[in-house]
């Protein structure tokens, strides 16, 4: 298989999987911690993942201390797994949240408006993937996100 392909097989996970993830960050004391999410925008060229969060929370803290982090995604039956672990940022861009707000009817639910002091944005830059399919094995296939092609979407580092 190669890395293209392979990115595709990760590709194709998360988009089965995107509804509910799970993000890990590091906290003060070098300790990952796990979290179901369920707010996901995604770059067309799959080069940033974007995240609501609420700004008080640890996983901003982390974050903040400590940008390594790491997103889970399974397909519904759980048989194919795709970790993509990379670096986290708090996104400050006024504009980029409002976009996110938009894009993501949701965040309401959440948050009073866009512009709530409460609503954070994460964003997240993949720096390689390990991909796994139980029919076939039990030991992931890893592959650096570098530059590839989406469809006709050109990726770039």
């Amino acid at each position: 298989m190669t890395e293209n392909e392979l990115r595709e097989k990760v590709r194709k996970v998360i988009e089965l999987g995107k509804q509910i993830f799970v993000f890990a960050t590091v906290d003060d004391e070098g300790r990952p911690h796990s979290r179901y999410m369920g707010v996901l925008d995604i770059a067309p060229d799959y080069s940033a993942f974007f995240l609501a969060c609420e700004t008080d929370s640890e996983k901003v803290h982390d974050v903040v201390q400590n940008p390594h982090s790491q997103l889970l995604f399974a397909t519904p039956d759980f048989l194919q797994v795709a970790t993509v672990s990379g670096r986290a940022e708090m996104v400050e861009s006024a504009e980029r949240k409002r976009e996110f707000w938009e894009a993501n009817p949701v965040l309401a639910g959440y948050f009073a408006s866009p512009d709530d002091a409460k609503f954070g944005m994460i964003r997240f830059v993949p720096e390689y993937a390990e991909y796994l399919d139980l029919n076939v094995g039990y030991h992931p296939t890893r592959v650096e996100w570098g530059k590839w092609e989406v469809g006709s979407v050109k990726c770039e580092e």
